[in-house]
């Protein structure tokens, strides 16, 4: 059985097609499609279709039968917490713990969607809550 993040209810396959596809439509791929994900992240597409079905399933994806894919506004607000997550996670490892920002990357995917809120606020506030992760790209803080 697949671990689930117990305040989002996702498992980590499902957080990381949240968050690939919150990225393919923040760089403004917005024909994202099953075979082209499934293309890009080297899976077979009846995998990718399996996970859109999940998804859609939880009201985060919206699809057709047939052609592109979006996240849902719910998914979008899901997609964009988790996104928060990992972008502390891995200035955090760079800022405290010294890791380059690839091995910061790779060690905040592994627990991004595991690691409770609480702890990821804490590190945010402790970092003075930035406004980029360790790439640049901007740390969507979520509201409140």
């Amino acid at each position: 059985m697949a671990m689930r993040n117990e305040e989002t209810d996702l498992t980590a396959g499902e957080s990381f097609y949240l968050k690939e596809l919150f990225r393919l439509e923040a760089e403004g791929k917005a024909r994202v499609t099953c075979v082209s994900l499934a293309a890009q992240l080297g899976l077979k597409p009846a995998s990718v279709s399996d996970m859109f079905s999940k998804l859609e399933e939880k009201e985060l994806l919206e699809k057709g039968r047939w052609g592109p894919v979006q996240l849902s506004s719910k998914g979008v607000e899901v997609a964009s917490a988790l996104i928060w997550r990992h972008r502390v996670l891995e200035t955090y490892f760079c800022s405290a713990l010294s890791l380059n920002p690839d091995e910061a990357c790779r060690a905040a995917s592994h627990i991004d969607s595991a690691i409770p809120k609480v702890v990821v606020a804490a590190m945010c506030r402790t970092m003075n809550h930035p406004s980029a992760c360790v790439h640049g790209y901007s740390i969507p803080h979520p509201e409140g």
